[in-house]
């Protein structure tokens, strides 16, 4: 009968550590979030700050709900006063990086005014394949990557992942979106911000 008991002790401790929300269950930063049902959806307020590049998802985001601030030219430090400025939400999804990248150093400044109890998404950027003009988006992505192992209030939507897997999303210039794009865009950010997690 002890043996049974441990058994199904530890099962359950198993199944508790893979449940949504929880560290085990994001394995790997980027991936989309757990499945979500009509019933298990965040339904509060969440504020989408980006560039110009989520100026182009704005209409769709904003059908899902969202409260969009998008500027074109927008850096990490012009998107900091404005958070400072305010009163976020307790969800809030960050797109900024492509005008000039990031350092580690600018998302700890934004982690710190968003603060421990906010759960903050922030995408990864999607530039051209041309080196000798975007020499960050490799250490930028990698730094956004890297920050949920240093704040549990952290997740990653990646979106360069997605727009390199799908045709279509990004016009000419290979950053700004698509009417297809516009679609994807949003839908990504809903399948992770809306999760039920952290």
């Amino acid at each position: 009968m002890a043996l049974l008991m441990a058994l199904l002790m530890a099962l359950l401790t198993s199944v508790l550590l893979a449940a949504p929300g929880t560290a085990a269950a994001r394995a790997e930063p980027g991936e989309p979030g757990p499945s979500t049902t009509t019933a298990a959806r965040y339904r509060g307020p969440i504020l989408a700050i980006g560039d110009s590049v989520m100026l182009g998802a704005q209409r769709c985001l904003e059908t899902l709900g969202y409260e969009v601030d998008a500027q074109g030219n927008r850096r990490m430090s012009a998107g900091i006063d404005l958070l400072q400025s305010g009163k976020p939400p307790a969800r809030v999804v960050v797109h900024l990086g492509t005008n000039g990248g990031l350092q580690p150093r600018d998302l700890d400044r934004l982690m710190a005014t968003l603060g421990p109890d906010r759960t903050v998404f922030l995408m990864t950027i999607q530039l051209p394949d041309d080196t000798s003009r975007y020499t960050f988006e490799a250490r930028t992505n990698a730094a956004i990557v890297r920050l949920p192992h240093r704040y549990p209030n952290a997740y990653v939507i990646n979106w360069n992942r997605l727009s390199d897997r799908v045709e279509g999303l990004v016009g000419g210039d290979h950053i700004h979106l698509t009417v297809k794009g516009c679609t994807e865009y949003a839908a990504l950010v809903d399948s992770l911000a809306r999760s039920f997690i952290g």
